[in-house]
């Protein structure tokens, strides 16, 4: 589900999950979502479950920049999780959580104090650093895996539904007004649940048909034919009938195959 908000804090995540009576919250590291902890609700705090790919981006960026060794190594453990998740996907909850306790439950439980020992030697304005606290700023909801079978190791499913906003961020700068992004994340949201759901969008949403160029020249020819006065009157239909012609070059021009390759609008 889409949702347009005009900030990012806090606030508007509140917002946007009133009423959901749920209490695990899958998301990334972002700060604002740590103040959902401290709500209190009838059904308990927010419990975060945060994401293993944006721990992993971070490492596989020092390894391109830096070569370093250390970010090899704890890729090579992430890999191994992932390993132990692709053997179990598509399986029940219990089964993964089977799984999870004792194949990965062990490696998670390790890579911390590895981390620890390898933040311990290095300089502390170095970005490996910075990137081992990230991690470690994360354990509490990173190692949740463990323990529930329905969660899962990263968002990428909710990240691959919402890379096509991303990548037009830029255009939704243009949005106009702030009703006009809304009516957009509704569209995106019906868009994205007909694919979620293998929906055909073409055949389910009505279209109005363009109206034919024989009815535009009648429409022009019986105004035409009018006295002065009458085309005073009928000034209104010509521009009318302009506009239907108009409307139907484009609707013939749309329909018509090209050579050329158009945008995806």
């Amino acid at each position: 589900m889409f949702h347009y908000a005009p900030g990012r804090g806090g606030t508007h995540a509140v917002a946007f999950l009133a009423g959901y009576r749920g209490r695990i919250l899958q998301c990334d590291g972002y700060g604002a979502y740590d103040a959902l902890t401290g709500i209190d609700r009838p059904e308990g705090p927010w419990v975060l479950v945060n994401c293993w790919t944006h721990v992993r981006r971070r490492f596989v960026k020092r390894l391109e920049h830096d070569g370093s060794p250390i970010a090899e190594e704890a890729l090579r453990q992430i890999a191994a999780l992932y390993a132990i998740e692709a053997s179990v996907r598509g399986f029940g909850p219990d089964a993964r959580l089977a799984a999870r306790r004792e194949f990965s439950a062990p490696i998670v439980a390790a890579f911390r104090p590895w981390l620890e020992a390898q933040l311990s030697r290095l300089p502390k304005a170095s970005a490996l650093a910075e990137d081992i606290r990230y991690t470690l700023g994360l354990w509490p909801g990173l190692g949740r895996v463990t323990e529930d079978g329905r969660l899962e190791l990263d968002t990428n499913p909710v990240e691959n539904k919402i890379r096509p906003i991303a990548l037009t961020r830029k255009n939704a700068l243009f949005a106009g007004h702030e009703v006009g992004a809304k009516n957009w994340a509704m569209f995106a949201t019906l868009i994205a649940s007909c694919k979620t759901s293998d929906v055909n969008r073409s055949t389910t949403s009505p279209r109005r048909s363009a109206p034919s160029l024989t009815a535009i020249r009648k429409a022009g020819s019986r105004s035409s034919c009018r006295g002065t006065s009458e085309r005073r009157q009928a000034a209104p239909h010509r521009g009318r009938a302009r506009r239907l012609r108009c409307f139907a070059m484009k609707a013939s021009l749309m329909s018509t195959p090209s050579r050329r390759t158009r945008p995806p609008f």
